[in-house]
């Protein structure tokens, strides 16, 4: 079973297990950060954590499970490392000019 630390990453040995002991506190909104996914070697993430991880470098290779080492295949996640860093730097881009536009404003 996956365990997520949250934080911004995504670890392995920590308290947080990723499914509830309690099943009426299952997550059942596909796109809610605390809702669980399989990806195709069979363990489990948080969406939220998935996404993280799925969305930052590097992408080289493609991202693997970090409890058994195979390269993450998920219907959600099909796009090519290269077309990741590119989405990657264009992200960090705005973040950089969106700061430059507040620092300019105060």
């Amino acid at each position: 079973m996956m365990r997520c630390a949250g934080e911004g990453t995504v670890r392995i040995r920590v308290p947080e297990v990723a499914l509830p002991a309690d099943p009426a506190d299952v997550v059942e909104d596909g796109g809610a950060d605390l809702h669980v996914e399989r990806v195709y070697c069979g363990h489990l993430y948080h969406f939220g954590c998935l996404v993280q991880y799925m969305k930052t470098p590097p992408f080289d290779g493609g991202k693997k499970c970090e409890l058994c080492g195979k390269r993450i295949f998920h219907e959600k996640y099909k796009v090519s490392p290269q077309l990741a860093e590119a989405r990657w730097a264009q992200e960090q881009a705005r973040e950089r000019e969106l700061g430059e536009v507040i620092d300019f404003l105060q």
